[in-house]
This record gives C-alpha cells, structure tokens and sequence, in this order.
C-alpha cells in the first residue's frame, strides 16, 4: 500500500499516517505502525509526534543495518519510546522497485493482547503459557508478569527440546522457577519454527480429575463394604436365632 503511494508521487505524512492507522484498525493485536529511513530516523507513524525519533539502536534496526537481505525479523520483548509499555517489534525492509533497501517498516505487538486471549484456556492454577524464542528469549507469557518481560529462560530441558529436530513434545520436570513437579508441553510455530508455545501444567491441577475420581471410587468402595458388613452380622444373627428356635 505505501508503495502504491509512492508510486503516484510523494506521499504526505498526513496519508501514510492515516494508511498505517486503517491497517491498525484490522489488527486488535498491534499498537502502533511506524516506517524507519535506512539512518533508522522514523519518517512515518500511526501515532502523532513521533517523527524524527531516532530507533538506530534498535535490534530490529540493526538486523537489517547488517543484513539488509533479511526477511521478516521478531525482536525481543522492550519499553517502546514510541508508545507506553512492552512491546514486541515486528519487522520488514522495506525494498524499492528494484529490490533496494529503503528502511523498515514496523509493527508493535501488545503482549497484553495475547495475555487476554491465552487467558481463556484454563492451564490451572499455577499453569502458565508462553511463546519462546529457540535461543530462550521469552517473548510473551500469560498470567502477564512485568518481571520475567525479555529475560532468558532458566530451563535447561525447554531449552535443549526446543532445539531437537522434534517439532512438538512434552516432558516431566521439577520446574527451576517455583520448584513444583510440572508437564510442559510445546510446540513450534509452522510459519516460523524459531519461536514455540509452551504451556506448563502442575501436576496437582493434572491429577485432580483423577484424584476426584480415585476418591470417589474408595468412598463407593467403603460404603459397600460397610453395607456387606452390615448385612453379614444382620444375617450371622438372623441364622443363631433360626438354630436356636430350631433347638427348642
């Protein structure tokens, strides 16, 4: 769509603003769009005076800086100078008619998005989501939690089942977060197999359905033998009586 604009003259900024704010409009996950120039100086935005702000710095920059062959590039989870909050950086170059680079265009995904719509799956009680990066970035994880936002997972066995050949699995663990006996179960995403959904259960909430079950099938279990019980002294007393009638 910029291109088509660029190619009837140059677009103003009032259009390009108003042609990122319609794409923003169809994708409830994203916060803001914005083009970089290839100095990494923002010459277009969705959002009003941000313009001239320099993101050189910017890893989603610098991918392209180094590598401007580079195709679509997920950054690592950072406070955004351009809106309030976490964001997650997704990126392209942005490429003329003849193939050259000319910048990169720029999308903010809200972590919170996905906190909402991971939300609604029931995980348990002390279960988790979460999309990993393969190097152990994590990049979202829902319950939300601002502390673990953009570290390294501490997980060795995670870490080294996301880097099999295995595109999905589940594992047993004593979780090294909270020391609890967990399944985690993973997979990684078809379109772009760097990244994968773990979701971790504990056991407690696993086995509870179990546990319903076991329980009810002892109580079923208990209340028959009470009742065979019964029935045996009622009927060893009915037969002493029968022999001793019959004995008079």
């Amino acid at each position: 769509e910029l291109g088509r604009l660029q190619a009837v003259g140059r677009p103003t900024e009032v259009a390009v603003q108003l042609l990122l704010q319609h794409q923003l409009q169809h994708l409830p996950f994203l916060k803001a769009m914005w083009v970089l120039d290839t100095d990494g100086r923002m010459v277009h935005s969705s959002e009003s005076g941000n313009l001239g702000t320099s993101l050189a710095d910017r890893d989603y920059f610098q991918v392209y800086r180094s590598r401007s062959e580079a195709g679509f590039y997920l950054s690592a989870p950072l406070r955004s100078r351009v809106v309030k909050g976490w964001v997650t950086q997704a990126a392209r170059p942005l490429r003329g008619p003849q193939g050259a680079w000319q910048g990169v265009i720029v999308a903010a995904m809200d972590p919170l998005y996905f906190d909402r719509l991971w939300g609604t799956a029931d995980v348990g009680e002390g279960g988790h989501t979460a999309l990993v990066r393969s190097d152990g970035m994590l990049m979202m994880r829902s319950p939300f939690d601002d502390a673990l936002m953009a570290q390294q997972l501490n997980n060795p066995q995670l870490l080294g089942a996301l880097a099999s050949v295995q595109p999905m699995g589940s594992f047993q663990q004593l979780s090294p977060e909270d020391g609890r006996m967990r399944v985690v179960a993973y997979r990684s995403l078809s379109i772009q197999p760097e990244l994968a959904v773990a979701v971790s259960q504990t056991h407690d909430h696993l086995l509870a359905g179990w546990r319903k079950l076991a329980w009810l099938a002892v109580a079923i279990w208990a209340l028959g033998s009470v009742v065979v019980a019964v029935l045996s002294v009622k009927l060893a007393r009915a037969w002493q009586q029968t022999a001793l009638a019959q004995g008079h």
